[in-house]
């Protein structure tokens, strides 16, 4: 876990608490007869989560079907681990971000990550498929919202390069460090794998949300610096 210095903020960052939200009731909606996992089974969560197959299936001809769960996949979890973990980062990443853009500009910007996410799982996939000839990889479901949530903590470390964090182990380290050196480690355990997590999405999702945030500091460089503008008390600075 990681733990962010606080920042006054100009707006109330109501969409992130309503990603939490969302997020959370899908869970519930959607978990198995245990209580503990998602329903793999049901025919609501197979229509949900998001398959590579979706993009190039040569076998079974699921190409082009369900492409809406390039985004509804990011509402899916897979356990309890899985959605509180992943709603912690968007609940500490997701304010301050949603602060800098706004409430619309927001969704807008998760969804992109959440649509690249997915889709960049599907392209790393297919050219595994191609190689290894291994269909598992294209029939492999993936759900969670940590795809786009990469994708904001690419936009948090463009905006808040210098913010400090206090990261268990660690101590405190600069915003930008910690997420860089996060995304280095998620590249490197997409050759690795084995581990049944879909790093290929996490960095999709990275390389969209930092494409994003670029693009609306360029686009928006008033707007950029209004919101970046906060007020502190004496002797505080900004970061």
């Amino acid at each position: 876990m990681v733990i962010e210095e606080p920042r006054p903020k100009k707006r109330q960052t109501i969409i992130t608490y309503i990603l939490i939200i969302i997020c959370i009731v899908m869970f519930i909606i959607t978990l198995g007869p245990t209580g503990l996992i998602l329903n793999e089974s049901s025919p609501l969560v197979q229509n949900l989560w998001f398959k590579s197959a979706y993009f190039f299936d040569p076998i079974y001809g699921e190409q082009g079907q369900n492409l809406h769960s390039l985004i509804t996949a990011a509402f899916l979890h897979g356990d309890w681990i899985h959605i509180t973990s992943n709603m912690y980062f968007l609940w500490v990443f997701g304010d301050d971000s949603e602060d800098i853009m706004g409430r619309v500009t927001f969704v807008i910007f998760f969804i992109f990550c959440a649509i690249i996410a997915s889709a960049f799982f599907a392209l790393v996939n297919i050219i595994a498929y191609s190689i290894t000839l291994n269909y598992a990889l294209l029939s492999t479901p993936a759900v969670g919202a940590s795809g786009a949530i990469f994708g904001v903590l690419a936009a948090y470390a463009i905006f808040f390069p210098n913010r400090t964090l206090m990261v268990p182990g660690w101590g405190r380290v600069s915003a930008k460090y910690y997420i860089i050196i996060y995304a280095i480690f998620e590249t490197v355990y997409i050759f690795i794998g084995g581990d049944n997590v879909a790093h290929s999405a996490h960095v999709g999702g990275f390389l969209a949300g930092v494409f994003f945030a670029f693009m609306f500091r360029k686009l928006f460089q008033e707007k950029y610096q209004i919101a970046k503008t906060v007020f502190l008390p004496a002797g505080h600075k900004t970061k």
